[in-house]
């Protein structure tokens, strides 16, 4: 079976724990895959980079001794992994692989990296030499952009309609085309239209300038992720978080944006949370909701990949908030949170 590099929120399990866990890469990682800090041998230390697998149900933990048999809270207390390409090293040691094994002394337990962490099925090794963090991923993007005029470090005011920015996602020129079919009537629409075409306006502003701020060095593209896309002016209301995208290269590793049309605000909720505040997005709900993610969908989806990269991303303060304004003419006013 062909191995694959691991990289940060690879999927980990143990024989004697009761959930699959993830795999942390420190933020202070320079080395990147596929958008995600890429993982050497040393980044097995229990607590830090490996994380609880549910319940221990090791006969030889003490702690599940004394409770005379019965599972106790696992606590890992490995150290390093055993394995890695040793001809290919990440910051001075050997590369992470999948079905590298770490062994956690305190039960005994064989640790094993079982998903790459990747968010695909790749089948080979990647290309080499690798992708620095801020390697030449976001040099695909336009390095100058027509559509978008800064107007500060945290704001910018661009049109979702005009512009010389290529839109070659189909999505977008789905979105492109209903906005500019609504926008002239879109002031006495209905509330649901109006909000519907201030989504569409935003994906499109946020996926052809990238985020806030406009004149990155180099340039960041920005891709949705998630469920929910509003593709047409009659779409159901998606309520909860609006769109969360993707950065390439990071920092941010992702940016949540809110859509306003008008002079609409954030609310609050009946019990005191403000919208877009950090409680209000870490929701579990909320967050399992906006990714599309059931009781029932397989641990080894990439929709929970990508959900766990998200929160990981977000606890390390690697995510970005942005509020954005539309107008009746389809113009887009963005401003960081």
């Amino acid at each position: 079976m062909s191995k694959e590099y691991a990289v940060m929120s690879a999927r980990l399990e143990c024989n004697h724990g009761t959930i699959p866990s993830n795999l942390v890469v420190l933020p202070n990682r320079t080395v990147l895959l596929t958008g995600k800090f890429r993982a050497n041998i040393g980044d097995g230390k229990g607590m830090v980079n490996v994380l609880p697998f549910g319940l221990c149900q090791s006969k030889t933990n003490p702690a599940v001794i004394a409770a005379q048999g019965a599972p106790q809270p696992c606590t890992p207390t490995c150290s390093m992994w055993i394995g890695g390409k040793t001809d290919v090293l990440i910051e001075g040691k050997p590369a992470l692989l999948t079905n590298d094994k770490a062994i956690c002394p305190l039960g005994a337990g064989t640790i094993k990296v079982v998903n790459s962490g990747q968010g695909s099925s790749k089948t080979s090794d990647p290309p080499m030499p690798f992708e620095p963090r801020y390697g030449v991923a976001g040099e695909q993007k336009n390095a100058t952009n027509n559509a978008g005029t800064e107007t500060g470090n945290n704001t910018a005011v661009s049109s979702a309609t005009t512009g010389s920015a290529t839109h070659n996602n189909v999505i977008n020129q789905t979105q492109l085309s209903a906005v500019e079919s609504e926008k002239d009537t879109i002031a006495n629409a209905k509330n649901k239209h109006k909000g519907n075409l201030g989504e569409m306006c935003t994906d499109i502003d946020v996926e052809t300038n990238g985020p806030l701020p406009l004149d990155r060095t180099p340039p960041v593209t920005a891709t949705r992720v998630g469920e929910g896309r509003v593709t047409g002016i009659d779409d159901p209301i998606q309520k909860g978080i609006d769109a969360i995208y993707k950065c390439d290269p990071p920092p941010p590793a992702y940016v949540v944006v809110e859509s306003k049309y008008g002079s609409s605000q954030l609310s609050t909720t009946k019990s005191g949370i403000k919208q877009m505040d950090d409680d209000w997005i870490r929701d579990p709900k909320r967050i399992d909701k906006y990714f599309g993610i059931e009781p029932s969908t397989p641990l080894d989806d990439p929709r929970i990949i990508e959900r766990d990269d998200f929160i990981e991303s977000f606890e390390f303060g690697d995510v970005q908030k942005e509020l954005s304004h539309i107008d009746s003419a389809g113009n887009v006013s963005r401003k960081q949170l």
